[in-house]
């Protein structure tokens, strides 16, 4: 065999070995579509619910347009140069979301029923389950999957999302307000003080 014909022979072997493996897969991702990962630091997320925090003007805290999450994206990747898994997209972002939203409504039930199910929230214990408290605990998870999680730990962000749900409970007082003040036909009279009436 010729020396081309040799080093021909060792290209074709090194096409299929595992040296090629990363780039093989990692095109064959791109053909089928499929998208890497995003993975979430914890200060990842703090800086997430910050940036969500401080530009809510003119939302309810919770449910937030496309312009803020596409902001936070930006705010991310120029906060964290250096970023594991996917990029922290819009969608990325509006599912992290939602995804920690969902957990701190988790751990609101949690503290009400806790006392009556047998047991306490604390915010680095979670539940604080033990021994005596694991039977009921069982049978908490089993109607509530969610609250699994939660057994011995607590919620890292339950703080500012307190700060987020207040904004929302809030306004929604200030829109059952306007829409009392809409239906009804009491006299001027009956009207609250103008101190009572918020503005947003």
């Amino acid at each position: 065999m010729s020396d081309s014909d040799q080093s021909a022979s060792r290209r074709s072997r090194s096409h299929h070995s595992g040296d090629s493996s990363v780039a093989t897969e990692s095109q064959s991702d791109i053909r089928s579509g499929r998208k890497e990962a995003t993975h979430w630091k914890l200060e990842e997320e703090t800086t997430l619910l910050r940036y969500l925090y401080d530009n809510r003007s003119g939302t309810d805290g919770t449910t937030l347009p496309k312009r803020i999450y596409t902001g936070a994206s930006a705010h991310l990747a120029e906060v964290f140069k250096k970023q594991k898994g996917g990029a922290k997209t819009y969608s990325a972002c509006k599912t992290k979301f939602s995804s920690l939203k969902k957990a701190y409504l988790t751990t609101q039930a949690l503290k009400v029923s806790g006392s009556s199910s047998g047991f306490t929230w604390t915010q680095e214990g979670g539940a604080t389950i033990d021994k005596d408290t694991a039977s009921t605990w069982a049978g908490y998870v089993k109607s509530n999957p969610n609250a699994k999680q939660f057994k011995n730990k607590g919620f890292k962000h339950f703080e500012i999302f307190n700060l987020l749900m207040a904004n929302m409970q809030a306004k929604g007082i200030h829109i059952r307000w306007r829409k009392n003040r809409a239906s009804s036909v009491a006299s001027a009279t009956s009207m609250p003080p103008p101190s009572m009436i918020m503005s947003y």
